[in-house]
């Protein structure tokens, strides 16, 4: 028995051994050593990172005094190389290719960023959804650096839009939330000095997630008081759904609503109802929708339409807000423009004051337009360009995050 014992022991241990020589065969190895250009040694606390560029899995380590690094029983595929060190431009290898029982050799001297500028770099792009591929509004940007986590962040503007500068060279992730949700991410970008990196970014949401505004407030045009517990009924013209809600005491109105084009009817005992068509919904904006209800018998609604464009381009203005404000009533009532810089309002007879506005670009305001019942008024708007982007401090929410 003590002999058979001992069989088995030796018997498992070769099986082991066996096992380990076949499964380091069916791998490879990825090593080389790192130097600093400018003082000819070694890159003692620098970072390599490589990541398969099928599967995504990532693996980093740093480097020792010796500036030597060595990946071993990587699986046979293709990977991606990042080395990096503070103060010294990152460098990129794409398509390593690892085969079975074999070693790939890359050393690398990292050369030292220039002391010229203000030795940071940019990243800036948009941030798209996945079904509609429409701009993804009022959503936080942030990139973070990868090893010391300190970073800087902004909002995307009305068109998806980005801009993020004063990032120190290093690697960096790109991180996209929403109310502090994490909706997508950019790994392992590398940002050098006095450089510009574009990423746009695609938010692949459920169709649950995708949700915007619609709000506003109606008001009883023969008395001005608010309409209490009046009808809304927001109408999808693609699939037909149809969502009602209730006005509260204060005649305002709420819904959250998949993106799409919409019809919203009013009505309320012993009123005229009132249907606005057209209203568009895109995620995570607020489409703000006043109106007014006529004691039934009184004439119906006048309407403005037109189209606003952007000087400096010579484009139509996508999303442009206009407010028009009723200088009698101060009935208020706003809507945007389409892709095409088109806008309509169906609106009671007045004298309204109009205001066009669009994140970057300095409002327009149209005085005294006179609103019949039943007649359509055209006004054609440029706006002119302002500013675009916010390189301010980080928001609170960003603040947050990176604590």
């Amino acid at each position: 028995m003590k002999y058979l014992s001992l069989y088995r022991i030796v018997l498992c241990v070769c099986l082991v051994l066996i096992s380990s020589l076949s499964f380091a065969s069916e791998t490879g190895t990825i090593t080389g050593k790192v130097m600093l250009s400018d003082i000819n040694e070694p890159a003692s606390d620098a970072n390599v990172l490589v990541r398969e560029k099928n599967t995504g899995a990532i693996s980093s380590i740093n480097i020792d005094t010796s500036g030597i690094y060595s990946f071993r029983f990587l699986l046979p595929g293709t990977y991606q190389l990042i080395i990096s060190s503070l103060r010294y431009d990152a460098q990129k290898f794409d398509n390593v290719i690892v085969v079975p029982d074999s070693t790939i050799t890359l050393n690398v001297s990292l050369k030292p960023q220039p002391a010229r500028g203000i030795n940071t770099g940019i990243i800036t792009g948009r941030v798209l959804l996945d079904y509609t591929n429409e701009p993804a509004a009022n959503v936080l940007v942030m990139a973070r650096q990868r090893y010391s986590h300190s970073g800087n962040g902004v909002t995307t503007d009305t068109c998806g839009r980005y801009k993020i500068s004063n990032l120190i060279s290093g690697v960096y992730d790109l991180i996209v939330s929403n109310h502090a949700k994490l909706v997508a991410s950019v790994d392992s970008m590398i940002i050098n000095a006095d450089s510009t990196t574009r990423q746009n970014v695609t938010l692949k949401l459920s169709k649950s997630e995708l949700i915007g505004t619609v709000t506003g407030n109606v008001l009883l045009s023969d008395n001005g008081k608010p309409a209490v517990a009046a009808t809304v009924q927001a109408t999808e013209l693609t699939t037909g759904t149809k969502v009602d809600t209730k006005t509260n005491y204060c005649g305002d109105y709420t819904f959250k609503l998949p993106p799409g084009n919409y019809n919203l009817r009013f009505s309320t005992f012993d009123y005229e109802p009132v249907t606005i068509k057209s209203v568009i919904v895109r995620y995570n904006l607020a489409v703000k929708q006043d109106t007014s209800l006529k004691p039934i018998g009184v004439k119906g609604t006048g309407t403005i339409t037109g189209k606003v464009m952007l000087s400096e381009i010579n484009e139509s203005a996508p999303i442009a807000s206009i407010l028009a404000f009723e200088l009698n009533t101060e009935l208020k009532t706003g809507t945007k423009t389409d892709w095409d810089g088109l806008y309509v309002l169906h609106i009671p007879p007045g004298i309204y004051k109009l205001r066009f506005s669009m994140v970057g670009y300095t409002a327009v305001i149209v005085d005294s337009v006179v609103v019949k019942a039943d007649s359509v008024i055209t006004k054609n708007v440029t706006l002119e360009q302002s500013h675009i982007y916010y390189d301010g401090p980080p928001p609170l929410t960003l603040r947050i995050l990176l604590q």
